[in-house]
């Protein structure tokens, strides 16, 4: 980087292992998911005691001592979450240093299509793990009321998961392409996210573009879910709630309706891709700007 970092006028990084070691010439943006001193921190008390030896405190501490070290040479970071910025702002990360931009999604490809008939489908999109909450959907679909079809669409999945998935009546979907994710999008009426670890979900804005209400919980929310407003959060590992809840919505197709123009909307206002790259552009902008003035002087 540092035999190139002067053909351009800013950098920005997509993580911090570079500047562990070296403070770039240049304005330096890094755009950050999460902090992992903060998953350490948390998955040390959510996961079970077989990944003690990974999320520990002592693993916390150095995690911490390295990335606050790489943010020292960074002229400003963005995270998708205004409880991020506070979080890095308790350990000591100066609030000047640190704007929230949410993750964006493409509201061409993903859209509602009046033409599509909905059906009566549940749908799950993701990694077939405990830490989406995989194992939580299985044990909700004994709650599920006759009709209802869960549809997983997934990359990935643990094998005993995938199993009890199939004997729980789970349709299996592998590796689509985003214009066929479009599709099963359009003809499902409710998304459902049941994650344990979640920083901003891409599949949540996706549904939501694709006007869909969400059913998730406090974590799988990204901050951009609100209960009874544009979907419903439900505790972790509760599968019970979480049937129940489904049940409730899916009786109720004014509510479905309702609540997936809403989110239509708040996609199209918040999250299109042209509101977010206007985002960065301004900030690009205004650390160029600052660049130059340090440097002219």
């Amino acid at each position: 980087m540092q035999r190139h970092e002067n053909s351009y006028d800013i950098i920005h990084l997509a993580n911090n292992t570079t500047t562990l070691l070296y403070k770039p010439r240049k304005p330096t943006i890094i755009s950050i998911g999460s902090v992992w001193f903060q998953q350490v921190e948390r998955r040390s008390r959510t996961m079970s005691l077989k990944y003690k030896p990974v999320y520990n405190d002592i693993t916390y501490i150095v995690a911490k001592a390295i990335e606050k070290r790489s943010f020292k040479n960074i002229d400003h970071l963005i995270v998708p979450r205004l409880d991020l910025k506070k979080y890095l702002c308790d350990h000591g990360i100066p609030s000047s240093k640190i704007s929230v931009i949410p993750n964006g999604v493409d509201t061409e490809l993903f859209r509602p299509d009046p033409d599509i008939v909905k059906e009566n489908i549940i749908l799950f999109v993701g990694r077939g793990t405990v830490a989406k909450g995989f194992d939580t959907l299985i044990q909700a679909t004994k709650y599920l009321e006759k009709g209802i079809r869960v549809v997983a669409v997934v990359t990935r999945v643990e094998k005993k998961l995938y199993w009890l998935g199939k004997k729980a009546g789970i349709e299996f979907i592998f590796n689509l392409t985003h214009q066929e994710l479009a599709k099963i999008y359009q003809r499902s009426k409710i998304f459902i996210l049941p994650s344990l670890d979640e920083v901003q979900p891409l599949t949540v804005l996706e549904a939501m573009a694709s006007g869909l209400p969400v059913i998730t919980t406090p974590v799988g929310s990204g901050g951009i879910v609100e209960h009874e407003k544009n979907g419903f959060i439900v505790p972790l590992k509760s599968p019970k709630e979480l049937g129940e809840t489904v049940n409730m919505l899916i009786q109720d197709n004014a509510l479905v309706d309702k609540i997936g123009k809403r989110n239509r909307e708040i996609t199209e206002k918040k999250y299109s891709w042209n509101t977010i790259t206007q985002r960065y552009i301004n900030i690009y902008r205004m650390l160029v700007g600052e660049h130059v003035q340090k440097t002219a002087i």
